[in-house]
């Protein structure tokens, strides 16, 4: 890394670091160190189709669905993956520019709604990764990932873990 983009990266943190989130005045800041240190990327894929979790039309910005597409290895199926507080924070995008994985607006009910949101440290933005049996189950509802049918362009929610194919994700290591 130049000298000169570090300079700058160093300036921008800076600014970020003047604003906190309201919700529990964590620094917005502390996901970008958390992407450096992330324990692994990869691509999340839903078994029964073969299909990857994906932020609709490779946008990395607020409210962006999460949907099921055909594997690309594009950022915007890239997810880092970092364990906080025994919970997995999965994120697309780099230091500069990223988004986590969110059950939108704290969801709690069946068919609440996956989409990529900024990092604010809310249970809806933790999940817990059973890797013997392959479900993703949210922090703050304890429902699993669930792609209700699956088909291309099918936006994830949660739902109560029923063991069902529906539910079956693997988590493939990428460089």
């Amino acid at each position: 890394m130049s000298l000169a983009i570090y300079i700058n990266l160093t300036k921008e943190l800076s600014k970020i670091r003047k604003y906190t989130s309201k919700r529990n005045s964590q620094c917005i800041d502390d996901l970008p160190n958390k992407i450096q240190s992330s324990q692994s990327t990869g691509l999340i894929i839903h078994k029964e189709s073969g299909l990857c979790l994906d932020a609709e039309g490779g946008h990395l910005r607020d409210l962006v669905r999460v949907i099921l597409y055909p594997c690309h290895n594009g950022v915007n199926q890239k997810w880092h993956q970092k364990i906080e507080d025994n919970k997995y924070v999965f994120s697309l995008g780099d230091n500069k520019n990223y988004k986590v994985l969110d059950v939108e607006q704290g969801s709690k009910k069946n068919c609440g709604k996956l989409i990529i949101y900024n990092y604010h440290g809310g249970d809806n933005q933790k999940f817990f990764w059973d890797e013997k049996n392959g479900t993703i189950k949210a922090a703050n509802s304890n429902k699993c990932l669930t792609a209700r049918n699956a088909a291309t362009m099918v936006q994830l929610s949660i739902y109560d873990c029923n063991n069902s194919k529906a539910q079956i994700f693997e988590i493939r290591k990428i460089n």
